[in-house]
């Protein structure tokens, strides 16, 4: 018994460097390949359709190529720093502390 409590319906993404729950889907950083979380369990899948929630790659003009979650890049069209947050980029970005809306930057790129 563990106390009446369960973490068994969440599952630990590097991606995204946290926890998320079940039905969550992640397209990994280390494969471009969607996820989702089923049962404490990581389970393929081809899309992210029919997925509860979901964290894909944003697309940068800047580098112009996609970038996985937690991707910090400063703009060539504007000099600010944005952060891919799965389903866009957003701001701010600390470039002191490396961190933006949903976390810490897994990588950086100034321009």
């Amino acid at each position: 018994d563990n106390g009446g409590t369960t973490t068994a319906s969440t599952c630990s993404s590097s991606t995204l460097d946290r926890d998320v729950d079940a039905g969550t889907c992640v397209q990994s950083a280390s494969d471009a390949k969607w996820y989702e979380c089923d049962g404490g369990a990581w389970a393929p899948r081809a899309s992210s359709a029919g997925c509860a929630t979901a964290f894909g790659f944003c697309n940068s003009a800047t580098l112009g190529s996609k970038q996985p979650p937690r991707t910090c890049v400063q703009a060539a069209s504007n000099g600010t720093w944005y952060q891919c947050n799965g389903q866009g980029w957003v701001s701010p970005v600390s470039v002191a502390s490396g961190e933006g809306p949903i976390g810490d930057c897994s990588t950086m790129h100034p321009l």
